[in-house]
């Protein structure tokens, strides 16, 4: 799958620099995220089971794709902002795919700040609107990023970007 999000990502960026997707100069940083080198776009990529997905804009952006099934019963703990287990724990969604709905928009916004999971998930707090599949991820000592998502069969796929 590395190398199925490699293509989506060149397939992507190949139209914006008009070149053949071959030629886009990809680069892996220090930090593990995907540079353009010599081009003000930024990437992220993704993948999971045998899907993958990729991003790119202009400003920084963060994407993540993630099956929805059962995890580990102490990942709440993990994830979720002490401030965050009201909101979760309303949510009108059975609990795999609440955890899996709020473990991929928390992982698009630690891809989006290129830290991953370097950075502990509970710096994070987010708002949701599940009928807009819109929200804000509210950061520690960041500006608040903003958040799409979709539900597509067995899978979350979630964007976080920069206003």
């Amino acid at each position: 799958m590395f190398t199925l999000g490699r293509a989506a990502a060149r397939t992507l960026l190949a139209e914006r620099l008009d070149l053949a997707p071959a030629e886009v100069p990809l680069h892996v940083a220090d930090d593990g995220g995907v540079d353009v080198v010599g081009a003000a776009m930024k990437v992220s990529i993704s993948h999971s089971g045998g899907h993958a997905v990729a991003a790119v804009a202009e400003r920084v952006v963060g994407i993540d794709l993630e099956r929805i099934a059962p995890r580990h019963p102490r990942l709440p703990g993990f994830l979720l902002h002490p401030d965050e287990y009201p909101v979760f724990e309303a949510l009108p969604l059975d609990r795999a795919r609440a955890l899996m709905l709020y473990w991929t928009l928390k992982e698009a916004t630690l891809k989006a700040l290129r830290t991953g999971f370097r950075r502990s998930p509970k710096e994070i707090r987010l708002s949701v609107d599940l009928a807009a599949e819109t929200g804000l991820a509210h950061i520690v000592e960041e500006a608040p990023m903003h958040l799409r998502f979709t539900e597509r069969g067995s899978y979350y796929l979630a964007v976080a970007f920069a206003q």
